[in-house]
């Protein structure tokens, strides 16, 4: 059955807070995969608290907000975790959670159940963090209420899957899923027609995006296009290989090895224009 909401007042089986929290505790994958969740209703300074502290695969700080009204308290709170998210590391470093990476810029994921255009554009004039919107959405099973986490779209300028036709983006997404669970010390960064993966301040993976083709770019070891699921195995198997090395030497070494070849910001540019 489709997840549906009711438009207008109150609905009265909209799920509550609490019914949402326990949700997000039970199942954090359907927030994103990968995603662990660390510490739960944590007060990080005087009167900010945040409902979740968790992880993403790629070591960054996720602070969850889940919000039953999206008001003006809700925006006074979101602008308070992200003031008080600027000056975070000493925090992290404090609780010595060892799955996060102090250095990497905190992300905020906020949880809507009562949404809005105006509420969505006041969220967007939000630029100073990476703030991914949850829209929560319910319905009924069985006599049991149900409740779904659905990921906001991404503006037009920043989503490549917009360059493929319906047909290759599960192909796509597959890529990057396959990148992001690589390795986790990997800083997947998504541009308007590719996703790069990062290792510091280098690039060692590259998936863009072609309306007619994915495109996996390994530096100085493979570049190809897959137009089908099969071809695409056949192509990040042996684009894979080299990096599946390198992590199992890094895994090995007190130092990571580096790459063979790195790309320049301007050699992607070409690669993927």
């Amino acid at each position: 059955m489709t997840p549906t909401s009711r438009a207008g007042s109150r609905a009265p089986n909209r799920p509550t807070k609490a019914q949402i929290v326990e949700q997000v505790r039970e199942r954090p994958d359907d927030l994103e995969g990968g995603l662990a969740l660390l510490r739960e209703g944590v007060e990080v300074a005087g009167g900010i608290e945040i409902d979740f502290l968790a992880a993403d695969a790629t070591g960054r700080a996720a602070l969850v907000l889940v919000a039953e009204k999206t008001d003006d308290a809700l925006f006074l709170r979101v602008l308070d975790v992200l003031g008080w998210a600027r000056e975070a590391p000493p925090f992290f470093e404090r609780i010595g959670e060892g799955r996060i990476d102090v250095a990497a810029e905190p992300r905020l994921f906020l949880l809507l159940s009562d949404s809005n255009d105006r509420a969505r554009r006041r969220l967007e004039a939000l630029a100073s963090m990476d703030v991914t919107r949850i829209r929560v959405e319910w319905w009924k099973e069985g006599g049991v209420k149900r409740i779904a986490f659905l990921r906001e779209t991404t503006p037009e300028g920043l989503d490549p899957e917009r360059t493929l036709g319906d047909a290759l983006r599960p192909l796509w997404r597959e890529a990057v899923e396959r990148l992001q669970r690589l390795d986790p010390s990997l800083e997947i960064v998504t541009r308007p027609k590719h996703v790069e993966a990062r290792f510091g301040d280098r690039i060692v993976a590259v998936i863009g995006a072609r309306s007619d083709r994915v495109r996996v770019i390994v530096p100085g070891e493979t570049e190809g296009d897959a137009r089908d699921r099969v071809g695409l195995h056949r192509l990040l198997d042996v684009a894979f290989r080299p990096l599946f090395a390198a992590v199992a030497e890094r895994e090995k070494a007190a130092a990571p090895p580096p790459p063979a070849k790195i790309l320049s910001d301007e050699e992607v540019g070409e690669l993927t224009a």
